[in-house]
């Protein structure tokens, strides 16, 4: 049973998502992203082939969207990481998260023990 759940878990979490970019619908997989940062009514996607992508959504509809995949998880109040590309988390400057591409991006406070117990589990 935990072989299949472990499976299940993986699954879910590279779910597609269809995002809205420029008068097309593009699909990207959940472990392609990096971070997203909110930027008042647009959304900007940072992916691990180094692109971005802007959307004219705001950061909170991707909160709600990404509700059921526990390593998209809202760090900050202008940021969304993906737990999985966190390669170091920093407790200088207020605390930041750095990812596999040496991207820093701030956490707040709160968040640092939510991110830990998540690598945790996923480490399991």
């Amino acid at each position: 049973h935990l072989k299949i759940l472990k499976t299940n878990l993986d699954q879910s979490e590279n779910i597609k998502v269809a995002i809205p970019v420029l008068g097309k619908i593009v699909f990207i997989a959940t472990n392609e992203i990096l971070y997203m940062k909110g930027e008042g009514a647009y959304t900007n996607i940072f992916k691990i082939d180094g692109s971005q992508l802007l959307v004219s959504r705001n950061l909170k509809s991707f909160e709600d969207l990404f509700e059921a995949v526990p390593s998209m998880i809202r760090i900050h109040r202008s940021y969304i990481a993906n737990t999985k590309h966190i390669i170091a988390i920093g407790k200088t400057d207020g605390g930041f998260v750095e990812f596999s591409d040496n991207n820093q991006i701030p956490v707040s406070q709160e968040k640092i023990n939510e991110i830990l117990e998540t690598v945790k589990l996923m480490k399991r």
